[in-house]
């Protein structure tokens, strides 16, 4: 966390020292948005951000989202444990555009991911060997970090408010733990048939990350 928290930070400077070295630094921008489809995801979480710019071509944009078992509404495979967070930087560039209700852009994102829950009545794969064990209840950990390189497109309708749909690609960083098993028991070697769930399955490894959705919101200036 502590090195995420640093390289947010370096990533912020570096914005900050664009900035100095245009003519104009008054906001000529803001946008508040949320995140719609982050509510019914796997990992279901509320979302919310907000976008600046100082001009047409440079952006820099925040999202935070937050999950709980009272948004999950008992679905997927989370239990009353569940908690969700994300951190997400992003430095925006909007390439040129001869309309002021549409424009396309490409960004720089990193992110931080943090879920924990306590897990009942399942099991898991060990990281350390092949043994699989099932249990009565567990403390699940799971934190993902990396990057994402994003297209999209920003849309603005009645002068106000703003859609933006994205896509990206890029790698993390995955690691998963069970702690504090209770009544583990060694099982047999499930059976998969076309999707094995990673988590669950003891890791730390680099794997490809892609990201997708839109985005809802609310200029409160504009050009």
């Amino acid at each position: 966390m502590k090195k995420y928290l640093f390289t947010t930070l370096i990533l912020f400077s570096l914005y900050n020292e664009l900035q100095a070295q245009d003519t104009e630094l008054h906001v000529k921008n803001v946008d508040v948005h949320f995140q719609p489809l982050s509510l019914i995801a796997w990992s279901p979480r509320t979302t919310l951000g907000v976008e600046v710019r100082s001009n047409k071509r440079l952006a820099y944009a925040l999202d935070i989202g937050y999950g709980a078992h009272d948004l999950n509404f008992d679905r997927f495979y989370w239990d009353e444990g569940y908690r969700f967070l994300e951190i997400r930087p992003q430095i925006k560039y909007y390439f040129k555009s001869n309309s002021n209700r549409y424009g396309y852009y490409c960004a720089l994102e990193l992110f931080y991911i943090h879920i924990s829950d306590q897990i009942q009545n399942e099991y898991y794969h060990k990281a350390s060997n092949s043994q699989v064990l099932s249990f009565d209840s567990a403390d699940f950990d799971k934190t993902k970090h990396g990057l994402h390189i994003i297209g999209g497109v920003s849309l603005i309708a009645y002068k106000k408010i703003s859609f933006d749909l994205f896509v990206g690609f890029g790698a993390a960083i995955r690691k998963i733990t069970y702690q504090n098993v209770i009544n583990p028991e060694e099982i047999e070697y499930p059976r998969y048939e076309w999707y094995i769930p990673t988590n669950l399955f003891e890791q730390q490894r680099l794997d490809f990350h892609m990201t997708l959705g839109t985005k809802i919101g609310f200029n409160f200036n504009k050009y």
